[in-house]
């Protein structure tokens, strides 16, 4: 029993379906996010190099400041595109697994139907993407 509750609670239940579906999402999504990263840096530079220019000719001494804080908010950005991908990817694995868990189980149950065994009701977690079907 111990072994069939992990196995329900897997996160990765149908391999090939899963990691496939989850990197389609995580790419498109990645290009969307790096246009608007993009964006977001080529204004920022286009800012920091007047603010230098400026600084220049006015208040010499910030200069250096403001490359840093430029340089910490190009590194900011590069940290919330690799967080913001791995939370996409976590939680598409997680949603394919709501759809692919009740899939697998029914296939199973089918296949044993298919070689003589009596047929038994199919169960699916609640919360699950085909749960209407237990009806």
């Amino acid at each position: 029993m111990q072994k069939n509750r992990r196995r329900k609670n897997r996160l990765v239940v149908d391999q090939k379906y899963q990691l496939l579906f989850s990197l389609k999402i995580t790419l498109i999504s990645w290009i969307a996010t790096v246009v608007v990263f993009g964006a977001i840096l080529f204004f920022t530079r286009a800012n920091y190099e007047t603010l230098s220019e400026l600084a220049l000719n006015f208040a010499p001494q910030i200069v250096g400041e403001l490359e840093h804080e430029f340089n910490f908010l190009s590194l900011l950005c590069c940290f919330g595109l690799l967080l913001i991908m791995t939370i996409l990817f976590l939680s598409s694995l997680y949603m394919t697994q709501k759809i692919s868990g009740p899939i697998l189980n029914l296939k199973r149950k089918l296949e044993s139907f298919e070689n003589g065994e009596n047929p038994v009701r199919i169960r699916f977690r609640k919360n699950d993407g085909l749960d209407e079907l237990e009806e």
